[in-house]
This record gives C-alpha cells, structure tokens and sequence, in this order.
C-alpha cells in the first residue's frame, strides 16, 4: 500500500511528522489526526494562554508501492491521488500503464482481459472460448493471423508481468 507522510507545523513552534495511508479519505484522515494533534496540545496549555492552531501541513515523502506508480503532485489533490492510489492497489501494473496511456477516462473492469505471456496466446485463447472447433481440426488454424486480425480491436500494453491486453 502506498503511504505519503505529513509534516504539520503548529502555532506554538512545535513540528509534527505523521504517515497515512494513500488510500480514499486520505484528507479526512489528515484532517482528523490535525484535529486530534490539536487537541492534545491545546489540552496541556494554560488559560490565559493562546490556543494553538495548526499554521499549515505539507507532504515531505511518498512511498509508492509499484514503480510505474506517480508521485502525488501529478494530481489535483491528496484525494484524488488516494483515489489513484487505491486503484493501482487493486489492479496493479495494468493500471497505471492503461492510465498512461488514456488519462482517466476508460473502465478498467470492462476493457482489461488479463495479462498473457504475449497477445498471441491471448488471442488463441479468446479462439478456444468463443469458437466451437473440434480438436482435429485446431491444428489448421492460423492463430498468428487470428491475432493480427484481433489487435485492431484490443491494445497490448507489455510490462514487467506480461502483456496486458485492453478491449479498445
């Protein structure tokens, strides 16, 4: 999981350094932990003493689990990179190479068909599940060509796994 640590600086000088979770809520998650960091301080001060504010928060350091991964300044804001973030956690390599090459704006669940050790063994297996083809006869098929065929309708992306193959 990928985590992005916090340095908080508060009104009384004090500094504070706290990691989280790169994951959905990572605002509300700094948020709270500010909130509560506050209250600790403010509960030991005197009365007639100022209440500490938090005077401002900044990322000193991200810790991205894959290495096609972005670094959060590529993003809008913390959220939206927790959001990236919770999607490579769950896809993976194929995320971030499918979102390279398309932004934002495609549907991972249904475009991606699996990662294959090349596009050639993808399409002979898209063959054997869609075709109804005796086994005598499978030898005849040219499933090079069948490939060639397909690649107008999927793209491939190769990475460290495989090729991961998109519905285009």
């Amino acid at each position: 999981m990928a985590t992005i640590t916090i340095d908080f600086e508060f009104s009384n000088g004090e500094t504070d350094s706290h990691e989280f979770d790169a994951t959905g809520g990572l605002v509300a998650d700094i948020t709270s932990y500010r909130d509560d960091r506050l209250e600790e301080l403010n509960e030991d001060r005197e009365e007639d003493d100022e209440e500490i504010e938090c005077e401002g928060y900044e990322v000193s350091d991200t810790d991205l689990d894959h290495a096609c991964q972005e670094d959060w300044t590529a993003f809008d804001d913390l959220d939206e990179f927790a959001d990236y973030c919770d999607l490579v956690d769950q896809y993976g390599e194929a995320y971030c190479l499918r979102r390279d090459d398309c932004g934002d704006g495609f549907d991972f669940d249904d475009e991606y068909n699996g990662c294959w050790s090349s596009f050639e063994e993808f399409a002979e297996n898209f063959f054997d599940d869609c075709m109804e083809c005796p086994d005598s006869l499978k030898s005849y098929i040219d499933y090079e060509k069948f490939a060639s065929e397909l690649s107008y309708d999927y793209t491939e992306y190769e990475g460290y796994e495989g090729v991961h193959v998109f519905r285009s």
